[in-house]
């Protein structure tokens, strides 16, 4: 999404040096401030469903992972210590959402991640302990110790004359205990995952951010951060995008950027969205994704080619075809 966040700054600044934008991964909400919380917002509503999918795929999951909890939440300490440094915590184990709900394949690397989380108990009685697979299987999943920019600065990139102030931790309030991994697991109910969102405690609790606390902290205050779009200058635009919208909101966003078609991944074999998307081919199996067009006063999608000619993609053209999937 960040490479789609870039491209739209440059159709802001040096669209002369531009023939031709393809979007990727997403579109920028761009209005002026921090916007940071809307999209944390949607997110948690999106994290909410996808954490619904997972454990009606595997419902046997909610008691293991809720002994997990619990384990961590009664170790001394409310976690137990990781492999590489820093600790594993009820809200640390959440972390694992960020891949395991948002990327293909994640539900079966998740569940089988857990059927590995305890070390087999030799001796009667003995308490049962985590085992080093499960620890370190959780410190590649995170992979902040590669990756630590995208910690410091994952929700920056939001931000216009504005500070994102921790956005993601302060969002996670408004939905009361729906995230609270310990009472979930006390309750009886499914511990739900976090998804693309960094915490401001992940720099006392994984060894590989606690250098950079300090840092982070200072990037969440700041307010002055210069302007990323234009947004009269989108609205002339005459460079040609293409998108491949993630969300409704993302391709609301499209509104702002004329000439822009989008891609649509078709997540089921083919021959069940034959009737929503009739001119298809055949010749290109699923997973792969569609270039369609919205048309402007329709509920129908063109596919192959696309005209990039006036093609503007509207909210509610693309609602009941988003739906549809």
């Amino acid at each position: 999404s960040f490479g789609g966040f870039c491209a739209v700054t440059y159709l802001s600044f040096a669209p002369q040096g531009l023939k031709y934008v393809l979007l990727t991964g997403g579109i920028p909400p761009i209005d002026n401030g921090c916007t940071a919380n809307d999209v944390y917002r949607a997110c948690y509503q999106r994290v909410s469903v996808q954490n619904q999918k997972y454990y009606e795929r595997f419902p046997e999951d909610k008691n293991v992972i809720g002994e997990v909890v619990l384990h961590l939440a009664e170790s001394e300490g409310m976690g137990v210590p990781l492999p590489s440094g820093g600790i594993l915590t009820p809200r640390g184990l959440q972390l694992l959402g960020l891949s395991g709900l948002g990327s293909s394949g994640g539900f079966e690397r998740l569940h089988y991640m857990f059927e590995e989380a305890w070390d087999p108990i030799l001796v009667p009685g003995s308490k049962r302990q985590l085992s080093y697979t499960f620890k370190r299987a959780f410190e590649n999943w995170i992979g902040f110790d590669t990756n630590p920019l995208y910690a410091m600065l994952h929700e920056v990139i939001y931000c216009q004359g504005a500070a994102s102030q921790w956005s993601a931790h302060k969002i996670r309030d408004e939905f009361g205990n729906r995230f609270n991994a310990v009472e979930a697991a006390k309750e009886g109910r499914p511990v739900f995952f976090t998804g693309e969102m960094v915490f401001p405690w992940m720099f006392d609790e994984i060894g590989a951010l606690q250098p950079l606390k300090e840092a982070a902290h200072i990037l969440a205050e700041k307010e002055d951060w210069p302007q990323l779009y234009d947004i009269e200058k989108l609205r002339k635009n005459q460079v040609r995008p293409e998108t491949y919208p993630q969300a409704q909101g993302t391709v609301n966003r499209t509104r702002t950027v004329p000439c822009a078609c989008g891609y649509i991944t078709v997540p089921e074999p083919y021959h069940v969205l034959v009737g929503a998307f009739p001119d298809v081919p055949t010749a290109y199996p699923a997973p792969y994704q569609y270039l369609v067009r919205f048309e402007a006063g329709t509920r129908t999608s063109r596919a192959f080619p696309c005209s990039l000619e006036n093609s503007i993609c509207e909210k509610e053209l693309v609602v009941p075809i988003w739906k549809s999937l």
